[in-house]
Order: C-alpha cells, then structure tokens, then sequence
C-alpha cells in the first residue's frame, strides 16, 4: 500500500506539472495593430433580428507593418460593474458574432484570424482563450498580412505611413433589447463599453453608420464620444437624418470621436435577435483544480484495484 501511496503522489506531481506547462508555455498572440484612422459602417437588420454588419476602414500598417486588429465586445456583465470578477457569480449579457470575413479595397479576399480573449487577462495564448477571469470577452479579428517592419532612425521627424482599406462583414445576435413597443437597437452596447477608461483601447474612429431596417425606425438617435490627450472622455457631437423611410444615416465630423446608434423597432418579430443573458463563466484556475482532483481520483481507484488484485491473487 505504501507503495501505492508513492505512485499516487508521482502521479499527482506529473500531472500538476503538466497543467503548469499547458498554461505557461502556450505561444503568445498578439492581434494586431490598431492605428484605425477612418472607419465607415452600414447595418442592416434583417426581419429575424440578425443584424449584418459591413465595416470599411481605413488603417495604417505605420513602420511595424502589423495587420489590423478589429476588436468587438461579446461578453460583459448585464448589470455589475466592468470591475466584478467571477468570483462574485452574476449575470453577463453576451453577443454572438459570426460569418466573418474580409476583403481589401477590390473585392479580394484578406486572411481572417478570429480569437474570443479576455482583455484584462494576459498572456493571449495560441488557443485563444486565456482565462475568463474578469467576466469581459472580446472578439479580435485579425486582418490582413503582416508586411516588412520598416525601420527608423531617430532623426526622423515624419511616420511612416503604408495605407490600406479593408471591408470586414460579420453578423450579431443579441444586439436587441426588448421594450414596451417592440425592440430597440443598441450596438455596440454603450451602457457597457463606456465603463471604465481601460475600455477605451475598444473604441474606433468612425465617421459615418448607415442603417437599413426592415420597417421605419422610431427614434433612432447617435451618441458620439472622443478620449482626450489627458485620457479624459467628453461627448462629441453627431447628427441623424433619415435617407430613406427604413434607412438612417448617423454622421461626425470630429477628428477620433467615435459613434454608438440606437434606434425603436415595432412589432414582435425580431425574437431570434433580442438580447442573449448568460451566467458568469467558471474561472480557468477553478477548471484546472476540478481536472486535478479528477485526475487524482481516478490515480487513486486504478491504483487501489491494482492492489487489491495482487492481494487476491
């Protein structure tokens, strides 16, 4: 038996040395750059409430030559703070985003890297997932080759500038909430990515959303917001006018503000797109404890079997 007790520890060592090595040793991921200079966007609500997303932007590769980095909010706590961890359990608010795919200026097709990460939680591993430990989820789409790094001296007084336009299309589920009318369209979800001043990396420049709904939208309105110099978030101006009876134009002028638009939807046929709630997710370091134990259990009854089996023989 003693030597039973022996095997089981060794055991429980390899295996812990094993989790160890899984968690530390994964490859980091870097997404990408994230130098957006203009980004114009149409959306189109379809009957069933998908909304279908077509993204024109504007990005500079600068000297590092990284592809683009597009990051969208998928997970966020419905009605806790940014801050909550998983350890106090709530409530999240989730968005499936799905189909994506992207073309440069011409039609052709760019390479697509899509990973979910935790923003809060390095390291980004090779599998994508690193950790789920502060109940926040982004989507990054990673856009494009990478080109040469170009290197600069100190003297250069100018940066390096190396254009490109990439259309990028996705579809959402859940950017819908439910109202006393009908439905209102919230996307992306300001109530949640406004909180806090270490989102503000999420937002992008955007300079014009064109929205296209099934029937007329009531109220549809913009919000506008820019990040100062000194890290502080004003509000900045945007307009509204309607192009057509079921399309909405929302426009800045401001040089990096950025925009979020709602607008009222009757009727009660946009379910399949209302919003999506979802208990906050179990910390990776509670699924490794969980595996661990599992592991040693089941160690300790092969073992315990083996022994039996030699006594009886």
């Amino acid at each position: 038996m003693r030597k039973g007790l022996v095997v089981l520890a060794v055991v429980g060592l390899v295996l812990a040395g094993v989790a160890v090595a899984v968690t530390r040793d994964q490859p980091y991921y870097y997404p990408g750059g994230s130098d957006v200079v203009r980004l114009s966007a149409d959306y189109a609500l379809k009957a069933d409430g998908t909304l279908e997303v077509t993204e024109t932007i504007d990005y500079n590769y600068g000297h590092l030559g990284d592809p683009l980095a597009r990051v969208i909010q998928v997970r966020r706590p419905a009605t806790d703070e940014l801050y909550r961890s998983v350890d106090t359990r709530g409530t999240d608010r989730v968005w499936k985003v799905f189909d994506v795919t992207a073309t440069d200026a011409k039609g052709a097709m760019v390479p697509v890297d899509v990973r979910e990460m935790d923003p809060w939680l390095p390291p980004l591993t090779d599998t994508g997932i690193d950790g789920w430990n502060s109940r926040l989820a982004d989507l990054h789409i990673k856009v494009g080759e990478q080109l040469p790094y170009v290197k600069t001296a100190p003297t250069d007084t100018e940066p390096v500038v190396r254009m490109a336009t990439f259309v990028v299309r996705y579809k959402v589920r859940g950017a819908l909430e439910r109202t006393s009318s009908g439905y209102e369209l919230n996307w992306p979800d300001r109530r949640r990515s406004e909180d806090g001043e270490r989102m503000a990396y999420l937002d992008t420049p955007t300079t014009t959303i064109r929205l296209k709904t099934p029937n007329a939208p009531i109220n549809p309105s913009c919000a506008g917001h820019r990040n100062g110099n000194d890290g502080k978030r004003t509000t900045s101006a945007c307009t509204t006018a309607p192009s057509t009876s079921h399309e909405t134009v929302f426009t800045t002028t401001q040089p990096k503000a950025t925009m979020t638009v709602t607008a009222g939807l009757p009727g009660d046929g946009f379910a399949a797109g209302a919003a999506m709630y979802d208990d906050s997710p179990t910390p990776a370091s509670t699924w490794l404890r969980r595996l661990l134990i599992a592991a040693a259990l089941v160690a300790t009854l092969t073992i315990t079997l083996i022994w039996r089996r030699r006594q009886t023989a």
